[in-house]
């Protein structure tokens, strides 16, 4: 009797083995877990204003594409639009803390702003300095007390954008 209780369990155990798979591993997106700077889905984003290193940028959502100055613009801005929405939708920090009054972190004045807005909401976001190690940047939200600690991938984003327009400036 024990033998055969003994086979059913090892014929259980060789089953489980066989039909449970294990989960798949989340992706590098997945595993962020910090605090939404923009709480506006990317497909609700309307409008993108953004100034950086001194350099200025509004883009409005048309039916086509993206517009800047009433203009339409070109398929690699367009692209580039897209990719600074999705990455603007995505945007989770990597660490937050109310920082002490009279603590700087390059917002005075900021290195730049973004102002992501859609039928509903508006959010503003100052961008400062980089921190110590280079790999992240210090970001606060209008209204909200804490500083935020987000990638520099925003910045490639940002500059990605500002390049691209700059290209397909006309040359005079």
């Amino acid at each position: 009797m024990r033998t055969l209780v003994l086979t059913v369990l090892a014929i259980g155990a060789v089953l489980l083995a066989v039909l449970l798979r294990p989960p798949a591993p989340k992706t590098r997106a997945e595993s962020v877990t910090g605090a939404r700077l923009v709480r506006i889905p990317r497909h609700a984003i309307s409008r993108i204003a953004l100034t950086l290193d001194r350099q200025q940028l509004t883009a409005t959502r048309t039916a086509s594409g993206w517009a800047i100055d009433t203009h339409p613009t070109e398929p690699t801005l367009t692209a580039a639009l897209d990719d600074l929405a999705t990455a603007l939708a995505q945007l989770r920090a990597v660490d937050q803390f109310r920082p002490a009054p009279q603590q700087a972190f390059g917002f005075d004045p900021p290195r730049g702003t973004i102002v992501v807005s859609s039928s509903r909401r508006e959010t503003h976001l100052d961008l400062g300095a980089l921190t110590a190690s280079a790999t992240t940047l210090y970001a606060r939200r209008a209204n909200d007390p804490r500083v935020f600690q987000i990638g520099t991938y925003l910045l490639a984003q940002l500059t990605r954008v500002i390049d691209r327009r700059a290209a397909a400036a006309p040359r005079s």
